[in-house]
């Protein structure tokens, strides 16, 4: 899911986006009306209608391996070169989802275990992952 926070064109991190008549970008997908949820975000400009497709994809992707959810929290993010509005998940982090990895073209969710090693010489925390 960390793919959805960066520009799939110029690979920058996406940021918030805001409209003149929207300043909140934060809506709701619900699975059973992928479709409505998306197009009421673009009525309310949360989003563009260009970035109905992105969310689509990214709405299946997420039902498909989570099942059990039955809504997922979105945002409207643009890229700060290129300008273009996307679909972003909110608050998705390895603590619950763990992260996605293309391998050999389908999605595995590998689950990584941060552990800190605090190094008071360099004053610096060095972070491991360990793949299980």
């Amino acid at each position: 899911m960390e793919e959805y926070w960066f520009c799939p064109e110029d690979y920058m991190k996406l940021q918030h986006y805001t409209h003149r008549y929207s300043t909140n970008s934060y809506f709701n997908i619900k699975k059973e009306k992928i479709d409505i949820s998306l197009q009421n975000a673009a009525a309310v400009r949360k989003i563009n209608l260009d970035s109905i497709e992105r969310g689509k994809i990214l709405a299946e992707e997420y039902f498909t391996s989570f099942y059990n959810e039955s809504e997922l929290e979105c945002i409207g993010t643009s890229c700060p070169i290129c300008s273009k509005v996307y679909v972003s998940p909110k608050n998705i982090t390895t603590n619950k989802l763990g992260d996605l990895h293309l391998t050999n073209y389908t999605y595995n969710w590998i689950f990584r275990y941060p552990v800190i090693e605090i190094n008071p010489q360099e004053n610096q925390n060095n972070y491991y992952l360990f793949f299980f």
